[in-house]
């Protein structure tokens, strides 16, 4: 975890997959995300936020680049709180009690 803390944002390049649980992770800390639709986890947590600006399309490499150049050149201190605030609804207390 110390290692999310230390990074300016996480980029996750995936071209599909169901969820991707660093994206989890690094948002519990608040450690800005940018990644693509192909991540499950990165489209719950961005596609209807005030930063769905940072999902870029799979495969796409000038894509997730100006994503990153856009997270990077940005104060994220509010996209940081967005991102401790929605992965509190994704820790493994909340699943087990939505599944109860």
């Amino acid at each position: 975890m110390e290692q999310y803390r230390k990074c300016r944002a996480l980029v996750l390049p995936s071209r599909q997959e169901c969820w991707g649980l660093v994206v989890n992770e690094a948002a519990s800390l608040g450690t800005p995300i940018v990644s693509t639709t192909g991540s499950g986890a990165a489209v719950e947590f961005l596609a209807d936020s005030p930063f769905a600006h940072y999902l870029a399309r799979p495969g796409d490499a000038d894509s997730l680049q100006q994503c990153l150049a856009r997270c990077l050149a940005t104060p994220q201190a509010d996209y940081c709180l967005y991102l401790k605030d929605k992965s509190s609804n994704y820790t493994i207390e909340e699943n087990v009690e939505k599944h109860i």
